[in-house]
């Protein structure tokens, strides 16, 4: 189906009336939850950034003053100016670059509604929107979208950084302009769309750093964003395929279910790599990547395997559940390590924290060629190699668990990770290592 570009200068000629009944549809319009989603990933970069900006001593010297001033926030504020004038100027910050996210999220995904209202129409999952059940015009979503965009730049730019509003009309235009029309054309548009989701990082970052220097906190933060989106979209585009095809939308699992399935594994396992590359760097301590590592695996990594190994509805689904619980862990994880104090630090040497991280880069590389030398037959792909490679990944991180409830999963993480540490640390320690 060919898009009307020529919408917005054509615009029907219907009266256009805010009322009261029209206005309650504009939460759906602008995908309200989707927009929180994107407005809160722009909101905890900026504070990844400020963290990584003012150095962890300084912040957890901070926290640590505020809580023994008092117990009252007020007074603790009143007592420390500069404590006080760091908490405001940051918090006014956060208002400023949720709000102006927000609108800007509204403006696209309201223009986005309105190209493919046609399309929204044939699918099931879509077809109770506002525009494809005429509860609003083409018009009236149109010249909101304008005046709300409009809006959350200018808020952005006099208030944040002109570079957060341009990156805000950048993501904008990427969204509307190419990943929308790319969805009916060519399978690549996950990946492009996975832009969408850096560029949120990127704005709330622009506000504390320059992107030519940006923190390792920061990159970090924008691989895992890239590379959670694509086990997660892998697992909802297999999940509702049926209607997607029906709407004419070209995407991967409909058009090849295995390879989709090991681009989720490839994703998911990009990410140990990058929270190593962060420790080595200084940009993660050894605590959080203790914790990052098996949460990695457990809730992103393993059902992606899963899913590869028997791409079905059941498979997909668990990982789209498990992805869910994997994105807001891995970014509060992220947010707190800078206050974490590195209790594995103060007992274990520097060969220890080594010796992990060998063990799990030597695990990670064996599956890995498992898993690749896998391409040249991905149509016939054995269970026998797939059962292989997750017995190799299990190697460190801990014993294998189909399908338990996520929080026996999450408790056998956190159990593998201190009997790991609690054994290796002591055998070390006993060869004055």
């Amino acid at each position: 189906m060919k898009l009307n570009w020529l919408v917005f200068l054509d615009v029907p000629s219907e009266k256009i009336v805010f009322t009261k009944g029209s206005l309650l549809n504009y939460p759906a319009l602008w995908k309200w939850k989707l927009s929180t989603m994107v407005s809160a990933s722009t909101v905890g970069a900026f504070i990844l950034s400020s963290a990584a900006a003012h150095g962890s001593t300084q912040i957890a010297t901070t926290a640590a003053s505020f809580s023994s001033v008092s117990s009252n926030v007020v007074e603790s504020v009143v007592s420390n100016p500069s404590m006080g004038s760091f908490i405001l100027s940051s918090s006014l910050t956060a208002a400023v670059l949720f709000s102006g996210t927000f609108l800007q999220a509204a403006a696209a995904n309201s223009i986005n509604q309105v190209l493919e209202v046609e399309l929204d129409s044939k699918m099931s999952r879509t077809r109770n929107r506002p525009l494809v059940r005429r509860l609003l015009t083409t018009s009236e979503a149109v010249v909101q979208s304008l005046l709300v965009g409009s809006l959350g730049t200018m808020i952005l730019y006099k208030f944040a950084s002109p570079t957060t509003a341009a990156l805000g009309l950048a993501n904008i235009f990427l969204y509307t302009c190419v990943y929308t029309p790319l969805k009916t054309r060519h399978w690549i548009n996950t990946w492009v769309g996975t832009l969408n989701g850096v560029f949120p990082i990127l704005m709330g970052a622009s506000c504390v750093e320059q992107l030519s220097s940006l923190s390792p906190t920061t990159i970090l933060a924008c691989v895992a964003l890239y590379a959670w989106q694509i086990p997660h979209f892998m697992a909802i585009s297999f999940k509702c395929k049926a209607d997607y095809e029906r709407a004419g939308f070209q995407m991967l699992p409909s058009i090849n279910a295995s390879a989709a399935a090991l681009q989720a594994v490839l994703h998911a396992g990009l990410l140990f790599p990058a929270s190593i590359w962060a420790y080595h760097v200084g940009g993660l301590p050894s605590t959080a990547l203790s914790i990052m590592l098996p949460l990695n695996y457990y809730l992103l990594f393993k059902p992606s395997l899963s899913f590869y190994s028997n791409p079905s509805p059941e498979s997909s689904h668990l990982l789209f559940v498990d992805s869910l619980y994997h994105l807001p862990s891995f970014f509060l994880l992220l947010s707190v390590s800078p206050l974490l104090t590195s209790s594995v630090d103060a007992v274990a040497s520097s060969t220890t924290t080594s010796l992990l991280i060998s063990g799990v880069s030597e695990s990670l590389k064996q599956t890995f060629s498992t898993v690749t030398g896998s391409l040249k037959n991905l149509f016939s792909f054995s269970r026998t190699a797939t059962a292989e490679a997750v017995t190799i990944a299990t190697t460190t991180t801990g014993p294998s668990f189909e399908f338990e409830p996520l929080s026996r999963t999450l408790t056998a993480a956190t159990t593998t990770t201190t009997t790991t540490l609690a054994t290796v640390i002591p055998s070390l320690q006993s060869k004055n290592l």
